[in-house]
Parts: C-alpha cells; sequence; structure tokens
C-alpha cells in the first residue's frame, strides 16, 4: 500500500503558499481593505486578473455591459467570489502547464460543478457562494494530485466508472480524501477543505454541512446535465429526494440544466488560451 499522504508532499510548490494567494487572502481578512486594495493584489497576476474579469463578463452573472477593468469586475462580482476565483486560479498554476493542457476538460468539468454549487447555495441554508463557487471548482483536486503523484497507474483510472472503490483498494483513500489532505498542506480554510474531503459523502461529517451539501449535489446534477467525460458524479434517486426537499421542483432542477447549457462556451473558453 502507498503512503499517500508522504508522497503527496512531494509535489512541487505544495508547501509554500503562491503569493497572490497569501495576499488575496490578507486583503479580504482585513475588514477595511477596500476593493481597490484587492484589486490592486490581482493586477500583478495577469493570468488571474484576465479570469476575473472573463467571469465579471459571463452571461452566468447577469451582467449587460461590458466589463474591461479589474475595479469594475471587483465592484460587480463582490469580495467573496472574486478572492474564490484567484485562489482557484493560483492553486491550478501549482500544476505543470503541460499537465494543466491536457486536462482541460477536467478543469471544465470542475467549473460546472462550481457554477452549479453557487446556484445551490441560494437555497441552502449556511452557505456562501464565493466559497461554494471554489469548493466545487476544487473538489475533484485529489485525482490530479493522483494524476501527478502515480501517472502511469492513475491514468488508466481516471475516467473508470468504479473510480473510488479502486482508488481505496490502491491508495487506501480515495482522491476526495486525498484532495482534502493537500489543500490542508496549502493552508486553505476547513470551510473549503471539508467540502472537497465529503463531496462523495457526508458520513461522521459535523461542520459547514451546507457547503458540502452544496457541492455534493451540483456534482450529481453535473453528471445529469453534462456530457464532460471526467465527471465522476451519480443522479439517482436519493439526491433528487434532498432536492426536492430543499424546495427544488423538477421545473427548477431542469432549469439548472439549461444554465449549464447556455455556459458551455464560457466553460470551455475559461481555461483554453
Amino acid at each position: 500500500m502507498y503512503n499517500v499522504k508522504n508522497d503527496i508532499k512531494g509535489v512541487k510548490s505544495l508547501s509554500t503558499i503562491p503569493v497572490v494567494m497569501r495576499r488575496v487572502i490578507e486583503v479580504v481578512s482585513d475588514e477595511n481593505a477596500s476593493f481597490e486594495d484587492l484589486s490592486h493584489v490581482i493586477e500583478h497576476d495577469q493570468a488571474i486578473a484576465e479570469k476575473v474579469v472573463s467571469m465579471a463578463n459571463s452571461p452566468f452573472f447577469g451582467h449587460t455591459g461590458m466589463i474591461n477593468s479589474i475595479e469594475q469586475a471587483v465592484m460587480f462580482l463582490g469580495f467573496d467570489l472574486v478572492k474564490s476565483i484567484a485562489i482557484s486560479m493560483t492553486v491550478i498554476h501549482l500544476f505543470n502547464k503541460t499537465e494543466a493542457k491536457k486536462l482541460t476538460e477536467f478543469w471544465e468539468h470542475s467549473l460546472e460543478v462550481a457554477i452549479t454549487s453557487d446556484l445551490l447555495c441560494k437555497k441552502i441554508p449556511i452557505t456562501n457562494g464565493g466559497v461554494c463557487f471554489l469548493a466545487g471548482l476544487l473538489h475533484d483536486i485529489g485525482r490530479l494530485v493522483l494524476y501527478l503523484v502515480y501517472k502511469s497507474e492513475y491514468a488508466a483510472l481516471f475516467c473508470d466508472s468504479e473510480l473510488l472503490e479502486k482508488e481505496k483498494d490502491l491508495y487506501g483513500a480515495t482522491h476526495a480524501e486525498i484532495g482534502g489532505w493537500f489543500l490542508e498542506e496549502t493552508l486553505l480554510p476547513e470551510e473549503v477543505v471539508l467540502p472537497v474531503y465529503y463531496h462523495h459523502g457526508m458520513e461522521n461529517l459535523e461542520r459547514h454541512k451546507g457547503i458540502v451539501l452544496a457541492v455534493l449535489l451540483a456534482e450529481a446534477l453535473v453528471a445529469r446535465f453534462s456530457e464532460n467525460n471526467t465527471s465522476d458524479g451519480t443522479y439517482n434517486e436519493k439526491i433528487e429526494e434532498i432536492l426536492i426537499s430543499l424546495g427544488f421542483t423538477e421545473e427548477a432542477i431542469e432549469g439548472i440544466g439549461e444554465i449549464l447549457k447556455k455556459e458551455q462556451d464560457n466553460i470551455k473558453s475559461f481555461f483554453r488560451p
């Protein structure tokens, strides 16, 4: 059996929080910080700045005009969502560019889950849209970690229909657990780590249940409505019962599918040049 916890510590840059991520967290944690302070930090990373502006212009967020500056984007999206996008991009940049390009479809799936998590959090008590978006985007990062550490072996499993069972047999843990360990090493907050750790099951979960539920349900809905080959969620009667108990009608559930369909071009462009 592999010593996964020890092995993932060998991933390059894992032990060091990227400068931009650290500064973004510092700014949003400062109650006296302004939109200008956050904009100034993001401006120093062109890739993140471009993604923030791109997201602000997405029809998903309902903007009818043209946002072309970081300041406008931050004011429109708000601190929490901009923080989530910035942190997401810095975590993504921990990975080799060549490998990241190969896994573009995987990141597109992750963005689908992020968008759906954000939609669901509006109906689930004790959730935060920005945190739900970030947790959704990073929910499957354990699969990337396993791919990087055990590449030749794990590549064959990446889209396996029995992924969780085979991960448990080989590594003694699933990608959900391994993703949680990885994000703990990057010192992300518990409200992000726990949804990653528990996104395939909430047994024994005691804290941040609303955010975890949003991500778990989002992955199931994406499995129902998306044709992405890297999706590993399952939509079933139990998931539907939970959604109905939260007040989602069948029409509302189908509406989420329509939103995902409309966002496909934006989703595909987000992680591509």
